[in-house]
Order: C-alpha cells, then sequence, then structure tokens
C-alpha cells in the first residue's frame, strides 16, 4: 500500500510540472529573495534585433556586482510625464512568453504604491519572455488588466505587450526592465520566480533603438551626393499600417515639398531641388522619426530604354527600370490602323507595383515660334492606376542624361481615350534658344497589385519649330536646305553643291523609309501625302530635321 501511494504521488507530481497556466492572476505578496549579478553573458546564439521596451522620461541604473546580490536588479524606464496618458510597453527581441502575473492593484499612478507591495514579488503585474538560448527577460509594474500576451506566445521585437504601471514595489509610473539567466524552465502555474542570475540590460540594449521612434535607415544622416534613383527606407513598427513621409527645405517643415503615404517602408526619390533636404516619417498610430538630413546628387542619370527604331538624335529613357519591366516592344511602336500616325511613340510598362516613368526627348533645336501643338491619346488598360504627362526642356549642351537638367514646363494632365488630344505649349521663354523637349509619362503604381496594368500613350505631331528656309541647324556647312513650296506636303530641297552626288532618304519615327531619291545639284522636289515627324537623312551628311509634313 506504501508503494501504491509513492506511485500515485509520482504520477500527481509529473502532471503538475507538465502544466502550463496561461497566467497567473493573482495579488497575493509572494516577496522573494534577492536575485545574484551574474558573471558572464552568455553567447546568443545568431543573431537577434533587440529594440528599448519602453519611452522614458529618464531612467535608473542596474546596480550589482558579479556574483553578489543585486542592489537593484533592472533598468527603470521612468514616465512619469502625467501629459502622456498612456505609455506602451514592447518586447524587447523576438521570443516566446514564458510566465505572466496579473491581478496587482495599484493606489496610483504617480505616487507611491501603497496597496500590496510586495504582490508578484514586488514586481507586480509582469511577464517574462525567453529568448535563445537560456537569456530571459522580465516586465514589471505593468497596469493591472493591461497584458496582451499569454504564457506560449511567440513575440516579436517592438511588438506591444502591456502598458507601463505603478504595481509592486514601485513609487511612480514606469517599467522596471529585467535580463536574466535561467537554467531551469519556468513554472507558469507557479508564483513569482527568479531568474538564476541578472545582467545589466545595457548588454543588450545598448543604442537599441526606442520603439515608439520609426527608425530611419538610409540614407545616413546628413548624406551628400544621394542618387535621385535611391530610395529613403525606414523599419517597418508591428501595428502600424500608414507612413507619411515629409521633405522639406528647412528643419521645421515649414516648406514641405514632397510628402506621401504609404504602407511600405521606402519612398523613392525624383526630381529633388539640389539643396540640403530634411526628411521625416510619421504613422497612423501617432508614431515619429528623427529628422535626416541629405543632399541629393548634380550628376543623376537616367538608364536607357531598349528601342525599336527610333531616330539619331531622339533620346529614351526611363527613370529606374527596376520599377516596371519594360520590353523591347514598348518602344517605337507603329500605330494601330485607327491611329494612323507617323511614329508615334507608345509609352507602356507591364508591371506598376510601383510608380514608373518613361522619358522621350527629342533632338537639339533653336526655338523660333512661340508655341508647339503636339497630340496625345491615351488609351487604359484593365486595373490601371492612372498616370500623367509632363513636359520638360533642357538647354543644349546641358547632358540630356542627367535628370536635374531638366526644367518642367507644366504637367498636361490625362487625355482623352476617344481621339487625338492637341495642346498648345508656349515655348515663348525659350526663344533664340537651342533646347531639347522631353515628354516623361508617369503611370501610377499599387504595391497590392502584381497585375497592375499600365496606360499606353501616344505623342504625335510633335513639330520642332524650324524656320521656312530651314538649313542644317546640326552643321551649316552643309550646302543644304530644305523648304516647304505649299501647304500641300510639298517640299523642295536644294542642293548647292554640286561636287558630289547626294542621296535622300525620308524615315517615319518608327524606322520605316517612305521616300528614296537622289539629289541632283540645284532644286529637287517631292511630295509627302502623311501627317507626322519624318527624318531626312542624306547621304554624306546626317541633317536630322524634323518638321511636320502637312495632308494636302
Amino acid at each position: 500500500m506504501k508503494n501504491a501511494l509513492l506511485l500515485f504521488a509520482l504520477i500527481i507530481s509529473v502532471h503538475l510540472n507538465a502544466a502550463t497556466c496561461d497566467r497567473i492572476v493573482s495579488a497575493a505578496e509572494d516577496p522573494t529573495a534577492a536575485q545574484i549579478t551574474g558573471t558572464t553573458f552568455p553567447t546568443i546564439p545568431g543573431q537577434l534585433k533587440w529594440v528599448q521596451p519602453a519611452s522614458s522620461t529618464y531612467k535608473v541604473a542596474f546596480a550589482g556586482t558579479a556574483g553578489a546580490a543585486a542592489s537593484h536588479e533592472g533598468i527603470d524606464f521612468v514616465q512619469n510625464d502625467q501629459t502622456v496618458e498612456v505609455v506602451e510597453v514592447y518586447a524587447a527581441a523576438d521570443g516566446k512568453v514564458m510566465y505572466v502575473r496579473e491581478g496587482c492593484e495599484q493606489s496610483s499612478m504617480f505616487a507611491h504604491n501603497n496597496t500590496a507591495r510586495e504582490s508578484g514579488a514586488g514586481w507586480g503585474n509582469h511577464i517574462v519572455i525567453q529568448h535563445k538560448g537560456l537569456v530571459f527577460t522580465r516586465y514589471a509594474h505593468l497596469l493591472k488588466n493591461s497584458i496582451l500576451v499569454n504564457v506560449g506566445d511567440s513575440v516579436k521585437a517592438g511588438q506591444k505587450i502591456a502598458i507601463m504601471g505603478n504595481s509592486g514595489r514601485s513609487e511612480t509610473r514606469h517599467l522596471h526592465f529585467e535580463l536574466g539567466t535561467k537554467a531551469s524552465e519556468f513554472n507558469s502555474c507557479a508564483m513569482s520566480q527568479n531568474f538564476d542570475f541578472v545582467f545589466n540590460g545595457n548588454i543588450v540594449l545598448g543604442s537599441a533603438p526606442v520603439n515608439n521612434t520609426i527608425v530611419l535607415v538610409s540614407p545616413a544622416n546628413n548624406a551628400s551626393l544621394v542618387s535621385n534613383n535611391s530610395c529613403l527606407k525606414w523599419e517597418l513598427v508591428a501595428g502600424v499600417t500608414q507612413y507619411t513621409i515629409e521633405i522639406a527645405t528647412d528643419q521645421n517643415f515649414t516648406n514641405i515639398i514632397r510628402t506621401q503615404t504609404t504602407a511600405s517602408s521606402e519612398y523613392c526619390l525624383e526630381q529633388l531641388p539640389i539643396q540640403k533636404l530634411y526628411w521625416r516619417v510619421t504613422s497612423n498610430t501617432g508614431l515619429t522619426s528623427e529628422v535626416f538630413t541629405f543632399e541629393p546628387s548634380t550628376t543623376e542619370s537616367f538608364e536607357f530604354c531598349p528601342v525599336n527604331g527610333l531616330p539619331g538624335g531622339w533620346l529614351r529613357f526611363a527613370f529606374d527600370v527596376t520599377k516596371g519591366a519594360i520590353s523591347n516592344n514598348d518602344a517605337w511602336l507603329a500605330t494601330s490602323v485607327d491611329r494612323k500616325r507617323s511614329g508615334s511613340f507608345s509609352c507602356k510598362m507591364p508591371n506598376y507595383m510601383t510608380d514608373s516613368e518613361c522619358w522621350l526627348v527629342t533632338p537639339a533645336f533653336q526655338v523660333t515660334a512661340q508655341t508647339i501643338n503636339p497630340t496625345f491619346w491615351r488609351s487604359t488598360t484593365a486595373g490601371d492606376y492612372g498616370s500623367i504627362l509632363k513636359l520638360y526642356y533642357i538647354e543644349s549642351p546641358n547632358d540630356p542624361t542627367v535628370k536635374a537638367n531638366y526644367q518642367l514646363i507644366r504637367s498636361i494632365g490625362e487625355s482623352s481615350d476617344a481621339n487625338w488630344n492637341a495642346e498648345t505649349i508656349d515655348v515663348a521663354p525659350m526663344a533664340s534658344k537651342t533646347i531639347r523637349l522631353a515628354f516623361m509619362v508617369k503611370n501610377f503604381g499599387n504595391p497590392t497589385d502584381v497585375n497592375a496594368g499600365g496606360d499606353n500613350w501616344w505623342i504625335d505631331d510633335i513639330v520642332l519649330p524650324l524656320s521656312a528656309n530651314t538649313t542644317n541647324i546640326q552643321n551649316p556647312a552643309v550646302d543644304i536646305k530644305i523648304q516647304a513650296v505649299n501647304n500641300a506636303g510639298k517640299y523642295v530641297v536644294h542642293n548647292n553643291s554640286s561636287s558630289e552626288q547626294k542621296s535622300l532618304q525620308v524615315y517615319n519615327l518608327v524606322g520605316k523609309m517612305v521616300l528614296k531619291m537622289n539629289l541632283n545639284y540645284g532644286e529637287n522636289y517631292f511630295t509627302l501625302n502623311q501627317k507626322g515627324i519624318f527624318i531626312l537623312s542624306i547621304t554624306g551628311r546626317n541633317v536630322n530635321l524634323t518638321f511636320k509634313m502637312v495632308n494636302g
């Protein structure tokens, strides 16, 4: 009978040790002995990201001598600003909840607690989390009924786990944070338990960020020569669904030049002024970042796109082609039957999960007219997220592959899907200057839709304002000039040199030859019955003139 009772006792003991409790809810006072300061903090296998477990108005440091009872077993994060109603407590690193103590009362928030001061062994309401190896952290003096986790829950660094309080042996609202080791598991169903050894929490926290601050990642503060193809990046915070980034020219953000709300952790730059700029990030939950500064690069370049039949002197770029795959068929395209135009330009990318730009840049020409009158046609695809067309210019001989050299003339906006839409662009301010025009289509993406479509844009009738008797603007020494005879598409080419035989080829802007003829000495007439932009190429001399052929 004695042996049977012994066996029954062993079975009960095993079952008790194996039991797991979500939490202990008790206001009982259960003091424990002081914890011993450890000698050597163990090596944590792998990498752990640490964050500050709470904000504070000031801290009280750990105090202890190795091998002896610690006089202050953790770090106190004191938040006694009474205008701050709620102070959240966060898991300092990834881990698993091993112990939760709840039910401890407090007599006030900002004064000496005189209610059950030894409840929870003086820690009051508290949580213990195990990290890698035998490393644990304790979060003490929490507000009653504020604990959001249970034993067995996995938590991430920065995850909200409770609200700061004043329970247990406490004098004002604060978080008592302990770092410790324990060789045996916590008994989640028992009263409060010590660590084997405690250590200074700064061993792991060090310069870890406060979790109620959004951490800016790149570029580094005070960075210079920041690429306009780069992105401003920050760390995501648990529970945040929207971030707002602001870029300003002053540290007080009275002159904000860029702002955007996003669910992602980056904002990609475009067309920023070359000066010192300030940026910050806020969240929909009230978090904010520090203010960082940077200065954009003055030599930002485009990336060249694949080209089909693009004539000499014309350029096509994409701004950060990693944002949208550009196929070889998306350069200069032959137009469809119902849009008979010579060399219409189509800008389309198949993947618009992020914003994308493509640019069409004319050859350099001297402005001799007051206006130019291009026409546009936009067709949408299913699931597109909108687009806009902007017109820029760049003075020659500035490098056209450097984006910062371009100046905005105006945003043209979205054209109708129904037909060609003509625009009148005032170029009088550029009179007598030699410039290039740039047409930029920007398609707006959706980061949650991998199948997002993009708008198609066709641009035509880009008539560069040449004078009536235009000679070769690229090489005035060439003895060739082009002159319109009438408004029925009839032109005359004057060959003033008898020293060599010349040949004229006329191409449309998709590279198709529409006319070829020998140029004799004197006048040579030809007629084109198409509207659009054409390239004239003369053997031995490349004039690369562009002009409008008027339908008869």
